[in-house]
Order: structure tokens, then C-alpha cells, then sequence
């Protein structure tokens, strides 16, 4: 690519611009720009590129995860017989016997 600018002078010049990797379709183009714009703004210092070195779940988020998955398992199963987003009745209830045994025993509530 070789853009023409003009300096504040009124001094025409131009630059070559290579692209690294050769673009193989005028497809490429736009995402090459905003790649080069950003190294370009970044080598400048005027963006800084956040570095994620690592991805951490805070151990209260884990636990409260766990803890609502359970709430819902355990306290609030589907009724036995009907389908949970279009999974067969069998595998429904195979999944959530467990639930339906620790309802039954300690819940003096019934389905209505």
C-alpha cells in the first residue's frame, strides 16, 4: 500500500506501507488495518494492550455456583415424568431420582 500526504508545508510524499502476511483478498483488508492501527496506536503509547496472563474464579464464586446448582437439584426437581428441554422422560428421571429420593424424604411437600 502506498498512501499520499501532505505535510503542513503544502509538501506532498508518500510511504510504502507492506502488509505482513501478503493479503490474499480484499476481505483481508479491514482487519490488517485495525491490527496495524493498534500497534501503531500502542507503539505511540497512546493504548496500552491489557496483558491476561490468567484466568482465576474466586472461590466464593465457585461455592456459590455449587450451592445454587444443589438449591435447584435437590429442592426444586421436575416433576417425575415430564421432559426438561425436549430430553426423553427416562433420562429425565434417571438424572433426578436422587433428587426425587432426598425431596421425598426430607420435604413434607408435594408436587402439585
Amino acid at each position: 500500500m502506498t498512501p499520499v500526504y501532505k505535510l503542513k508545508s503544502g509538501q506532498s510524499n508518500t510511504s510504502r506501507v507492506s502488509f505482513d502476511p501478503p493479503l490474499s483478498g480484499y476481505e483481508e483488508v479491514k482487519p490488517q488495518l485495525l491490527s496495524m492501527k493498534a500497534e501503531a496506536q500502542e507503539g505511540l503509547g497512546m493504548l496500552k494492550a491489557p496483558q491476561i496472563t490468567a484466568l482465576r474464579i474466586p472461590c466464593t464464586g465457585v461455592f456459590a455456583g455449587i450451592l445454587l446448582f444443589a438449591y435447584f437439584y435437590f429442592l426444586s426437581p421436575p416433576a417425575p415424568d415430564t421432559t426438561f428441554l425436549s430430553v426423553p422422560v427416562t433420562t429425565v428421571d434417571a438424572f433426578f431420582s436422587p433428587a426425587h429420593v432426598f425431596r421425598n424424604t426430607t420435604c413434607t411437600c408435594a408436587y402439585t
